[in-house]
């Protein structure tokens, strides 16, 4: 997907966006979180996402990467 997307810029953080039609994702996995608090959750790395959709994922948010304790 990478190589076909036009938002991917090298050595540059550019998540391919909502509206992008390679954003979409076909996982069974894929379900839009609906909990807030979940939705809410600081500690989940939102910068690893590699598509805007990713943000909104409940998988994503529960397994995806964490922020260190500091913040950073």
């Amino acid at each position: 997907m990478m190589e076909r997307c036009p938002h991917e810029v090298k050595d540059k953080y550019s998540p391919c966006p909502m509206e992008c039609r390679f954003a979409e994702c076909s996982r069974p996995q894929h379900v839009i979180a609906t909990d807030v608090a979940l939705l809410l959750d600081a500690t989940v790395d939102r910068k690893t996402a590699v598509k805007g959709t990713c943000m909104f994922c409940e998988h994503f948010i529960k397994n995806g990467p964490r922020l260190a304790a500091d913040g950073a």
